[in-house]
């Protein structure tokens, strides 16, 4: 909430929810934390991103990527972030949850976003994640085991 527009744009780099500003409007405000608060029961992943404490959802996780002794987060809203924290360090904080799978020595990736495997992962938003070819069947096995063990979870709950 602010009295300027001139940080509007940029505000959205950090995952800023919306702008807001003075004198603000009930309806917008209340609309806003309506939202806000739908979003708390959803996991996220705490990071260190350019000198700020930045929460990622689970759900908006594309993969991780190693590069240059430096890892990046991708999002399926198309930002892409530095983050401070070792590829390790995500994958042990992920650990409980089975969609995170490390694929690869530089990649960790959210099974959830799987469009298909060919000779890659490829991800909904049309990226191609490589994974440890002397490992192929295992990684395509994986993947599958979770991808049957997700649809049956999503059936169930359906049916109750």
């Amino acid at each position: 909430m602010t009295t300027t527009r001139d940080y509007a744009v940029e505000s959205y780099s950090v995952g800023a929810e919306d702008y807001l500003l003075k004198p603000v409007q009930k309806e917008r405000l209340w609309a806003l934390l309506d939202k806000l608060l739908d979003k708390l029961d959803r996991p996220f992943l705490t990071l260190h991103v350019h000198g700020s404490v930045y929460n990622c959802f689970y759900n908006d996780i594309l993969y991780f990527e190693s590069l240059s002794h430096l890892i990046y987060l991708h999002t399926n809203t198309g930002n892409t972030l530095r983050c401070t924290e070792t590829l390790a360090a995500i994958e042990a904080a992920l650990a409980d949850d089975q969609r995170f799978y490390r694929c690869h020595k530089s990649y960790l990736i959210n099974l959830d976003c799987v469009d298909h495997v060919d000779d890659t992962f490829v991800l909904m938003d049309g990226s191609r994640i490589p994974y440890r070819i002397r490992e192929k069947k295992k990684i395509t096995d994986d993947y599958y085991k979770y991808f049957i063990k997700r649809s049956l979870t999503n059936k169930v709950a359906e049916m109750a």
